[in-house]
């Protein structure tokens, strides 16, 4: 059947709605499409349609008419929406022209959304976070069908849609997308990766912090900071002391698009993410440390709530809190001293993705739902 993606907040490449719904849909045989209000955009990638316009100084009834109007020309029987605002496009063609359609609300963050908020203070705050709460409620209900992508998120829906049918469709990455990299410390050179957006919130200064008393502890190692992520000139200085320490050495990419991503692993020996813990980050499940088990990477990474119900995840790294250096560097010392415990922490990532953490064995969940609401229209 015809299958429409709508996203009103993220780029029709985001690796969730293409690389993952988009060619898993694609794949089992439904006409997939895409319709963002992200970017001007009108293409056909893998097989997969995407149309979308910029939504920059629309109102949001014009960008729900726009969103309709591009839906509309697919001829869906099954929209999958990834927003809120996105299911009174949905709900619109539902009215309007195929009254047997199903909605899909494909939820993977919080709602309101901080970005929302942000711009208001004091009692018009609440007000503004209890009107965008009640909104997205409504909204839940007029879907046919909830997808989760964890269950931290599902608490708020199983009390306000509690008659939706809801399924938790998670975030790891797919197979055909990441392959095993072994360490490659050879005695002397140590790789550490960080990767993603820079920023304080992120831990980027908390990663240069650690590069640096790596090296400042173990002098007779040479320490590469490989850095993934767009460049800030804000954190240029931070980057410029730490190359003037003697043994360490910076590389910096640009953030790699997915189908690339997993190839900048391949020169890695272990991934830091000490990302803050405020609100938002304790309690959202970080997608990136499934990508680097994907790859076979060790990792230290921030000890979060979210990560509740995945204790093997500590068979191949350490979850310690962001300003815990001192367990950080004990983690790193036990790998310069035994290459083998490197190796061997690298091969439980490995097989905690391939056997567990994949996107194949979501994508059969994904595909028996799908399947199951066609055959009910």
């Amino acid at each position: 059947m015809n299958i429409v993606i709508v996203t009103s907040g993220h780029p029709p490449f985001d690796e969730r709605i293409f690389y993952k719904f988009g060619i898993s849909l694609n794949k089992y045989g439904h006409k997939t499409a895409i319709v963002c209000s992200t970017e001007e955009i009108s293409t056909i990638s893998e097989g997969i349609s995407i149309k979308g316009f910029s939504d920059a100084g629309l109102s949001k009834k014009e960008k729900i008419s726009k969103l309709f109007d591009l839906t509309a020309s697919f001829n869906p029987s099954l929209i999958i929406c990834c927003e809120p605002l996105t299911i009174l496009a949905a709900e619109r063609y539902k009215k309007q022209i195929y009254e047997g359609v199903k909605i899909i609300y494909d939820i993977t963050e919080y709602y309101p959304h901080q970005n929302t908020l942000v711009k208001y203070s004091g009692t018009h705050k609440i007000i503004q976070y209890l009107r965008l709460s009640l909104f997205n409620a409504w909204v839940s209900n007029l879907a046919d069908y909830l997808f989760i992508g964890e269950k931290g998120k599902a608490k708020f829906y199983h009390f306000t849609a509690p008659f939706v049918k809801k399924a938790i469709i998670g975030y790891y990455p797919p197979k055909r997308n990441f392959h095993y990299s072994p360490p490659v410390y050879d005695g002397k050179h140590f790789t550490l990766c960080y990767a993603g957006r820079i920023s304080k919130a992120n831990g980027f200064p908390a990663y240069l912090a650690l590069v640096r008393n790596a090296a400042e502890r173990f002098k007779d190692k040479v320490f590469i900071a490989k850095i993934v992520g767009s460049k800030q000139n804000n954190y240029s200085a931070l980057i410029n002391e730490l190359l003037s320490v003697q043994n360490i050495k910076v590389i910096h990419h640009d953030t790699a698009g997915y189908k690339e991503f997993a190839f900048e692993f391949d020169d890695v020996d272990l991934c830091i993410d000490l990302r803050e813990k405020n609100v938002v980050f304790n309690r959202s499940l970080p997608i990136k440390i499934f990508d680097y088990i994907a790859c076979g990477k060790p990792f230290i990474f921030s000890r979060l709530k979210s990560f509740k119900g995945f204790e093997d995840l500590r068979g191949a790294g350490l979850l310690i809190e962001p300003d815990d250096f001192e367990s950080a560097l004990g983690r790193i010392a036990i790998y310069l001293d035994k290459p083998e415990k490197l190796k061997a922490d690298s091969l439980e990532a490995y097989r905690l993705f391939t056997e567990k953490y994949n996107w194949e064995k979501v994508e059969t969940k994904l595909i028996a739902i799908v399947n199951s609401l066609v055959k009910n229209q």
